[in-house]
């Protein structure tokens, strides 16, 4: 059995966003964290860079440092 998929999110429905995205990754030996997205909140640091990376961001495990600005095509677009 190969690598499976799955995605989860958390919307906001005040203001019509995603705040938080969540790919994971699941094998035999269980699901695995691989992209989590944070739309709104507080920045995180990223260690390596040493700045802070402000919002929206993506918490990616193979980028240096594990966190990094969101590209346009992984920010979600306002939900109707």
């Amino acid at each position: 059995m190969g690598r499976q998929g799955d995605s989860r999110w958390r919307s906001d429905s005040h203001l019509r966003i995603i705040i938080l995205f969540l790919t994971f990754l699941h094998d035999p030996k269980g699901w695995e964290s691989m992209l989590k997205f944070h739309g709104v909140g507080y920045s995180h640091h990223n260690k390596i860079l040493r700045k802070d990376i402000y919002t929206p961001h993506v918490h990616d495990p193979t980028f240096p440092g594990g966190i990094r600005p969101a590209e346009i095509y992984e920010t979600p677009i306002v939900l109707e």
